[in-house]
């Protein structure tokens, strides 16, 4: 976001973050063992806890950057995509 003004800038960041914020409190109880939605590996096809551990390292990273997708809103985005691509398929009745 080069060249823009400090308010223009402002918005986008509240925007990415806030997004960002949602999509990761989503996908949280998947990845929580306490959470009636929680994706329990064990129970899953080798191919499914491949995928799994795909949607949660996803998940992790973007998570701990603590950006909120700030620094790569591009990467931040496309990692959650796939991560709730992953978690709606693991979910599907």
């Amino acid at each position: 976001m080069c060249h823009v003004t400090a308010d223009v800038a402002d918005e986008h960041r509240t925007r990415v973050q806030g997004e960002i914020t949602a999509r990761l409190e989503y996908l949280a109880p998947f990845f929580d063992a306490t959470s009636t939605s929680y994706i329990d590996s064990t129970t899953l096809s080798t191919a499914d806890q491949t995928k799994l551990s795909t949607a949660k390292f996803d998940y992790q990273f973007v998570n701990a950057d603590g950006s909120r997708g700030v620094h790569n809103s591009f990467y931040a985005e496309a990692a959650l995509t796939v991560a709730e691509g992953i978690v709606a398929t693991l979910t599907a009745p």
